[in-house]
């Protein structure tokens, strides 16, 4: 046999056997029959026994390739690809930009990325614009290209940012130099808080869009993304001092905006003194130390009002940059106020320990020695604190917050008639516990410059310009708030001289007729500064200070006050319940004439004496039928003049001189917190302490 044959020969062999190979085992009968193929032993066809023995067709077909199922992620992705090229075909017809990369940072694209790195990327896909967009602005996009508000609007609102929300609360300062269009750029998340900060006041409109979208871009990227940067601690902090109210109490977020601001900053390691990671560029250097104290200050404010634990605890680093800020220059003209506000509330964090303000279980609960020696202590801080900050310096929100610390230090006895759940947040109110013996003479001191401190607070706010109070940020209405719940508590306190024949104590009670008008004088400006409702911050807390009133009216009736308390049911200036008897008894007319003597203090004498008239006119107030006063005069000798707080052009001079002899009594308010209580330290001889007057 020829070399060639041999060849062909095995050719035909090795196509057969790859064509053998290549068919099913059993042939299609013996398939049909789910029975064994036996192969035949022998003979030319390739059939099977049992075929040859029933005379059948034998046939071997080639298996059924089925098609291979594609992967979970790749088909996530295709349709992925086509939800956005939906989106961006409809809004293209609609002639609105689209949004920025939503599906890039889905949760099932980030889960595949792993696995896809050789599929294209959605980034692929997109307009080169749109990716831009994304790239600068952030995940909801740029507020000036979507065209919510134009690059003219962006500069109004910074300038608004610095000349109003900034004197109310310089947390995050911005350098006099630096435009709207840079920080667009360079800090595009802290730029949209600002505007959205602004937008409070100068358009209202669009605030609670803004605010729900700012919150979203908090969540997607610290919750999601795992973000920790300055620029977001800076632009929460922010956020949180303005936060858009919910209607709902269980809903708010006060305290967990500012937590979540002071856990990042700790994450970055702001509070580390020396961290090898930080830049080391002096402007980059000092704005993280105006960061972690604006962060501490505020996280302070709102765990000292709300009695929750302050999750950013004052360290010696703070210390040394206070005074950093206060001596050294180049400073800005707000940081004499931010340090101003640190070291007050470094004493209301001192305060809170002391009277265990967030231990609901022993609250408040000392006994009058203690009370005299701890009331004695902190007044002696707090005069310290406000000799060194002179009073023709302070401006209104500084002052109003001195007071705000005076008055939870000396509302301790109120304590004792009244439980924890009236003094912090949502405030649940209730009759005064009855006693039978007056408040001892240390007591009842304090209670008197409780009621002279919340006085003041009203006072203050009342004499703040409307278009002021717009921009104003959460805290000053909470502190108005604990400050007319105060007054309210004390003037409710019985006289027991009129029940058990003892003397009572001069300077304990506060008058129901001052307290009344001073409520309603509140409400009168809290209304106006909400306007139609438009702005959200002022026009919730007027609704909850209605509500107090509605409460204090019904209360006060004769078949509330005989009936016992474990009958009233249980009522919260801003957790409801709204179907409470309160919000549905008789009109205030009625209420108010059952009880008053006089015709001089009915609500119609008071309703001429002026008034906004914006609770009949707004949409949430119309149902209550309170007729409100204006400002009324205050007899209190200790009471503040409102003319006296004008804020003064001089406020924030960078031209100011320090002389270091000034900040001698820093180094002792740094002493340890065991010889903050020693005796030693205070005259013995003063049992209470006696704030100076504004003249003074």
């Amino acid at each position: 046999m020829s070399e060639g044959a041999g060849s062909t020969m095995a050719d035909a062999s090795q196509s057969s056997l790859a064509a053998s190979q290549s068919l099913n085992k059993a042939c299609e009968p013996c398939r049909a029959l789910k029975v064994r193929c036996l192969p035949a032993v022998d003979g030319p066809d390739a059939s099977c026994q049992r075929c040859i023995k029933f005379n059948r067709r034998c046939v071997y077909a080639p298996p059924h390739r089925k098609k291979q199922r594609k992967r979970t992620d790749a088909r996530v992705t295709e349709l992925e690809k086509e939800i956005f090229a939906m989106r961006l075909l409809l809004q293209g017809q609609s002639g609105v930009p689209p949004s920025s990369m939503e599906l890039q940072n889905s949760p099932a694209s980030r889960i595949s990325h792993s696995r896809t790195a050789g599929l294209p990327s959605q980034t692929d896909s997109l307009p080169s614009d749109v990716a831009a967009q994304t790239d600068s602005a952030g995940l909801s996009g740029d507020l000036i290209d979507r065209g919510i508000i134009t690059i003219e609007e962006a500069r109004q609102f910074l300038l608004l940012y610095r000349n109003v929300n900034l004197t109310h609360l310089p947390l995050v300062a911005i350098q006099p130099e630096t435009t709207a269009d840079e920080l667009r750029i360079s800090k595009p998340i802290l730029f949209k808080a600002i505007v959205t900060t602004a937008a409070a006041k100068a358009r209202p409109e669009i605030f609670t869009g803004l605010s729900t979208e700012m919150i979203g871009e908090y969540v997607q990227r610290v919750m999601m993304n795992g973000e920790k940067t300055l620029e977001l601690v800076q632009a929460i902090s922010i956020t949180s001092a303005w936060y858009h109210p919910t209607d709902k109490w269980a809903t708010f977020r006060f305290y967990d905006y500012i937590t979540l601001a002071s856990t990042m900053a700790m994450d970055i390691n702001l509070g580390d003194k020396e961290n090898p990671q930080a830049p080391h560029e002096p402007s980059e250097v000092i704005e993280r130390k105006r960061a972690l104290v604006g962060c501490f200050t505020h996280s302070s404010i709102v765990a000292f009002g709300m009695r929750r634990p302050n999750t950013l605890p004052f360290t010696t680093y703070m210390g040394e940059i206070l005074e950093e800020l206060s001596t050294k220059e180049p400073v800005l003209p707000s940081d004499k106020v931010l340090c101003g506000l640190a070291r007050l509330f470094k004493i209301a964090d001192e305060i809170s320990a002391t009277f265990s303000l967030t231990d609901a279980g022993r609250e408040g609960h000392v006994s009058d020695h203690q009370l005299q020696l701890y009331i004695t202590t902190f007044a002696h801080k707090l005069q310290a604190w406000r000799d060194f900050y002179r009073v023709d310096q302070l401006y209104n929100e500084l002052y109003f917050l001195y007071h705000f610390v005076t008055l939870v230090l000396h509302e301790m006895p109120l304590h004792q008639v009244y439980p924890t759940t009236w003094f912090r947040p949502p405030h649940f109110l209730c009759r005064p516990k009855p006693r039978l013996l007056p408040f001892g003479p240390v007591a009842g001191q304090s209670i008197s410059v409780a009621c002279s401190s919340a006085q003041t607070m009203v006072d203050i706010y009342l004499a703040q310009p409307v278009e002021r109070l717009r921009s104003g940020p959460n805290y000053l209405y909470a502190g108005l708030t604990v400050s007319l719940m105060t007054l309210v508590a004390v003037s409710m306190i019985p006289d027991v001289s009129v029940q058990a024949g003892i003397p009572g104590i001069p300077g304990m009670y506060f008058d129901l007729k001052e307290a009344t008008r001073l409520l309603d004088a509140s409400i009168s400006k809290s209304a106006e500064a909400a306007g139609d409702m438009e702005y959200r911050i002022p026009s919730m807390f007027a609704v909850a200070l209605m509500r107090l009133r509605r409460w204090l009216a019904w209360i006060l009736e004769p078949e509330q006050q005989l009936a016992p308390a474990t009958e009233l049911p249980p009522f919260s200036i801003f957790a409801g319940p709204d179907d409470h008897p309160c919000l549905k008894g008789r009109e205030f007319d009625e209420l108010y004439a059952s009880r008053s003597p006089s015709s001089d203090d009915s609500p119609s004498a008071l309703a001429n004496q002026g008034g906004s008239g914006k609770v009949a006119s707004s949409p949430r107030l119309k149902h209550d039928t309170l007729v409100v006063s204006s400002y009324p005069v205050v007899t209190n000798p200790q009471a503040f003049v409102p003319s006296y707080m004008t804020i003064p052009r001089d406020v924030f001079a960078s031209n100011s001189t320090y002389d270091e002899n000034d900040f001698g009594w820093i180094k002792a308010l740094e002493e340890d917190y065991s010889t903050v209580l020693d005796p030693s330290m205070f005259d013995p001889s003063m049992h209470f302490w006696n704030p100076p007057g504004p003249g003074q």
